[in-house]
């Protein structure tokens, strides 16, 4: 079901370009099928070379979107700890749930781009009536990233009972925040690691050729 809503999509995004596509091969094919002589194979292949074409687009398309989901989670992963950190300041200074959640919404805090966005759309909602659990739980929809859907639950939690203080139910939450960054510092480096081993062993590949090359030249002319 999540593929298909993704090739949905992407041929929706492509739709101008498929149709051009469609126009092209439909058209190469009819004047291909005139010119060629009759039991000629070409104007089926040029059929299905525009609907490879055509198929290779969208493939590319939900690969980038993919590419482009996964690198703006990681983003939003690692300012996670520094919103959770900013929460928790406001909230020991006395702040409700409501102003310190305004009070974040900047860039320092947010950065630029998708959460800064996010946060400034939350307090339009709260500043237009709607309640804060409500709010928050349209919040976890859009950003869609475990971390934030966690601390929305919390905040609602706390709302919802209001037994524990919340800066220390945030204190909490913080100690795991900057945990799972360290943790995504690790895997980050690994990734570097791993995508540095390639160039290396492909140099390696080309000196062992370089030395093994004559080598193998006089074992041929013996």
């Amino acid at each position: 079901m999540k593929l298909k809503n993704e090739i949905i999509a992407s041929v929706k995004a492509l739709k101008v370009r498929l149709i051009i596509i469609g126009i092209a091969t439909l058209l190469m094919t009819v004047l291909s099928k005139l010119v060629m002589p009759h039991g000629d194979k070409r104007p089926i292949l040029m059929l299905v070379l525009g609907v490879l074409i055509a198929g290779l687009l969208v493939a590319n398309r939900i690969q980038k979107e993919k590419e482009s989901r996964k690198e703006k989670e990681t983003l939003l992963k690692e300012r996670y700890p520094k919103v959770v950190y900013a929460l928790t300041a406001f909230t020991e200074g006395g702040m409700s749930a409501r102003e310190a959640l305004k009070r974040i919404a900047r860039r320092d805090v947010a950065g630029e781009g998708f959460l800064y966005d996010e946060l400034k759309l939350l307090n339009y909602e709260l500043d237009n009536g709607l309640s804060l659990e409500k709010a928050l739980l349209k919040f976890a929809g859009r950003v869609r990233v475990n971390e934030y859907k966690k601390l929305a639950g919390l905040l609602i939690q706390n709302e919802r009972k209001g037994s524990v203080k919340l800066s220390e139910v945030l204190a909490m939450e913080l100690i795991e925040a900057d945990n799972n960054k360290i943790r995504l510092i690790k895997e980050k480096s690994e990734k570097r690691k791993v995508k540095m081993l390639i160039p290396i062993t492909m140099l390696l590949f080309v000196v062992v050729l370089i030395l093994m090359g004559p080598a193998f030249i006089q074992l041929k002319s013996m």
